[in-house]
């Protein structure tokens, strides 16, 4: 999956797309493509372009996580867990998913550090991919569970599917 291709199902499957909207109990506040007031306080949200959602996403999301360099099967989830849930959460959560698998294997773990570096990029590439994203929604899901459990259940549903990349079909 490329850039533009994450973009579309992350903003316009997930994130409501060019719909502005101020969802009550979202921390976020006033959204557009994704984009939240709260991220972007000097952001004038209301008048956001599509384009220049894009190049936020790509500078602020896909470049920092280098998820151009990760297997292909996880791009998506990588790059769309940062987007929903923060750049080192995801980070952090696919260096945990790597060190499942890599224990399994009997190989040392990996710093989880939240800095997805050469390392991070080498162990991935490493693994049975598939393997990998399994492991990494497991991680994914189990974040979502403990803010189901902190008052945000309202939410978990959304969530659960999209872990699973399918909207409404659990």
């Amino acid at each position: 999956m490329n850039f533009s291709e994450a973009f579309q199902k992350t903003v316009f499957d997930w994130e409501g797309g060019d719909r502005l909207h101020n969802v009550p109990g979202d921390p976020g506040g006033l959204t557009k493509y994704g984009i939240s007031q709260r991220a972007y306080p000097a952001l004038r949200i209301a008048s956001l372009t599509e384009s220049a959602a894009k190049d936020i996403y790509h500078g602020d999301y896909w470049r920092p996580l280098r998820v151009g360099e990760l297997p292909d099967a996880l791009r998506w989830d990588v790059f769309d867990f940062g987007v929903n849930a923060g750049l080192r959460r995801s980070a952090v959560a696919l260096q945990r998913a790597i060190n499942h698998c890599r224990g399994a294997r009997g190989y040392p773990e990996i710093a989880t550090d939240g800095q997805i570096g050469p390392r991070t990029i080498s162990a991935a590439q490493g693994l049975p991919a598939l393997r990998l994203l399994r492991v990494f929604r497991a991680v994914r899901t189990q974040h979502y569970m403990i803010l189901a459990d902190r008052g945000m259940e309202k939410f978990l549903e959304g969530w659960l599917d999209r872990v699973d990349g399918t909207a409404g079909n659990a």
